[in-house]
């Protein structure tokens, strides 16, 4: 049969039976690597029982350099830990959208050996990463300039140093969110405010830290919010 009615037929299973089928012969593991397969993992969908551990995310990326989205927010995910992203990072430069909302286990240096590696990454998701901090987020806004779209929400840890570092390196930055990061005061917003002009939405729900008069000033800085 033609590859392509091969790739079509291979387009019915699911990511486990093409790692199993990868292994019939040298022609199915070229097929099954093929990049339409691998453009996006999605482990909300992927059909492997039990949770899904870092040696299974390991598994899965070295299958494709191709990869370019991959999402985490499974809450059968919830075993991921940095060593998944260091897999990621090891096998995915390309990529460009990442979520990891609800990953307690992610840490510095997970973010860090992503920003290191995928300096493509225009969307990234880290929603309740508790132990990430200015660090890490310094280390991410260095690195990876073309970001567009950013979730720090409810990182309990990041504090206006993160403002300074994401408003100074990520000038292509449009939307992001800081709901329930409760150290964020008004001279994290006014850093912001230098360099938002591209900025179109912006969730501040639950910032304690600032005021009416941070708001405002934010809302001269970026005339597209």
């Amino acid at each position: 049969l033609p590859d392509d009615i091969w790739l079509q037929i291979f387009s019915y299973f699911s990511v486990k039976e093409r790692a199993s089928l990868a292994r019939v012969c040298r022609e199915w593991n070229i097929l099954c690597r093929d990049s339409r397969f691998w453009g996006a993992v999605d482990f909300r969908s992927c059909h492997v029982s039990g949770e899904i551990t870092d040696k299974i995310v390991e598994s899965v990326v070295a299958y494709s350099c191709k990869i370019r989205i991959i999402d985490f927010s499974s809450k059968r995910c919830h075993a991921v830990t940095d060593t998944s992203l260091t897999h990621v990072a090891n096998h995915c430069p390309g990529l460009q959208r990442l979520n990891l909302t609800g990953k307690s286990l992610i840490t510095n240096r997970g973010l860090g050996a992503i920003a290191r590696s995928c300096g493509d990454l225009e969307q990234l998701f880290l929603s309740g990463c508790s132990r990430v901090s200015d660090r890490g987020v310094r280390t991410l806004a260095s690195k990876c300039p073309k970001l567009e779209k950013l979730s720090l929400s409810n990182c309990l840890r990041l504090t206006d140093k993160s403002l300074s570092a994401i408003s100074r390196k990520c000038s292509s930055l449009k939307t992001l969110d800081l709901s329930g990061c409760v150290k964020i005061t008004d001279r994290g917003i006014k850093a912001l405010s230098r360099y938002s002009e591209h900025l179109t939405d912006i969730n501040l729900k639950d910032t304690t830290g600032i005021s009416i008069e941070g708001i405002e000033l934010l809302a001269r800085g970026a005339p597209q919010l």
